[in-house]
């Protein structure tokens, strides 16, 4: 009975030493954890007539869920891009930093909600139609599988359809008619 609670103490143990501390969370909607969640954005490309891109930004929250306050960082790993797309991240407290990189600068969270750091995730889409699959990562320094992961998928399409041929369709005659040979 004593090694029975003495494994079942142990695993408990090393199960609350493994809480992840980071999570991304949605501000915009009830603080939903983002934590290992595939957001799709539907986006039309960029405008044919003044050349400008078609810029979407989704807000982030990063939150320190632990007792301890810790340095983090995010890593951006774009698993499939689009030609002519664009891909940044930007930190909207503390200076408004961006970075178009795949790894941002270091941040301290204090401890448990005592400060979230607000982020903005970008896509700049180009003319070419298809999907673009980001994974962001943020990660205790200090304990790199201390980490939180979600992923976006830019799916650029066109934001309408084409005209519709309103053209009334022609049948000829079947031919030969009557047939007067044998085939």
């Amino acid at each position: 009975m004593k090694k029975n609670l003495i494994v079942l103490l142990a695993i408990f143990s090393v199960t609350l030493g493994n809480a992840q501390s980071l999570m991304f969370r949605d501000p915009n909607n009830g603080n939903t954890n983002l934590n290992n969640q595939h957001l799709y954005f539907y986006l039309p490309p960029t405008n044919q007539i003044t050349g400008f891109p078609t810029i979407h930004a989704y807000y982030v929250n990063v939150l320190n869920q632990s007792a301890d306050s810790l340095h983090y960082k995010i890593k951006t790993e774009t698993i499939q891009l689009v030609q002519g797309s664009s891909i940044q991240f930007c930190q909207n407290c503390g200076g408004g930093q961006c970075y178009i990189g795949n790894l941002s600068g270091t941040f301290t969270l204090f401890a448990a909600a005592d400060c979230e750091w607000d982020w903005q995730f970008k896509v700049g889409t180009g003319t070419i139609f298809g999907t673009s699959v980001v994974r962001y990562t943020a990660y205790d320094i200090a304990n790199t599988n201390d980490s939180a992961t979600m992923y976006m998928h830019y799916i650029v399409t066109p934001a309408g359809i084409d005209a519709i041929n309103t053209t009334p369709a022609f049948l000829s005659e079947p031919v030969p008619n009557p047939a007067t040979t044998t085939v």
